[in-house]
């Protein structure tokens, strides 16, 4: 299929864990009817199937967990499906060069919402998921405090400049689902079917 006549979008929810990601995802997907991938859901599944124990266990299952989003993502969008990706992507990471190519190839429009918010409110959000038992019992929280500064900061999680980017910083309120809806339509191909 030529450039252009697919016309599809991939929709990524970019940032670090605690910046609201998957609450603003969810009812984007839900409001536009369109499906959600989640990779901490697949790599919840890969926990139920293979076990949990150490981080070092998490990470091979992380990396398990970005293979099958990966492999999904492509398979869907190059066939003309719209989706949304939900995960705490990095311009470090190999996300961005593995689907360029074939979304390019394929016209498939590329959008990224890029979340963030103060370093201590992620942090206070992340702990308060794991002391409430919102987490997989497979995931390793960090230690310390210090800890999550230094893997978590708007270095490390900055825009993967994937495509078109809208960015909301969550410190103070979350954003409205509908505003980011309607921006959205905005940066869609008109003909891209996201009902």
């Amino acid at each position: 299929m030529s450039k252009g006549h697919n016309k599809s979008a991939l929709v990524c929810f970019t940032g670090a864990a605690g910046a609201g990601k998957s609450v603003l995802a969810k009812a984007v997907s839900e409001g536009l009817k369109i499906p959600l991938f989640d990779r901490d859901d697949f790599k919840d599944l890969l926990f139920d199937t293979l076990g949990w124990s150490d981080r070092d266990w998490s990470r091979k299952l992380g990396m398990a967990s970005w293979a099958l989003l990966m492999s999904v993502a492509s398979t869907l969008v190059t066939h003309g499906v719209t989706i949304i990706l939900d995960s705490n992507f990095k311009p470090s990471d190999t996300f961005a060069q593995h689907l360029t190519p074939s979304t390019e190839q394929h016209g498939v429009a590329r959008v990224e919402i890029h979340l963030r918010a103060d370093v201590d409110v992620l942090y206070d959000r992340y702990r308060s998921r794991f002391l409430a038992g919102d987490r997989h019992p497979g995931h390793v929280a960090f230690e310390t405090k210090q800890e999550f500064r230094n893997e978590v900061n708007d270095t490390i999680f900055a825009p993967v400049g994937f495509g078109s980017l809208l960015e909301l910083d969550t410190t103070h309120a979350w954003p409205e689902a509908g505003t980011v809806v309607s921006w959205l339509a905005t940066h869609l191909d008109p003909d891209v079917d996201a009902r």
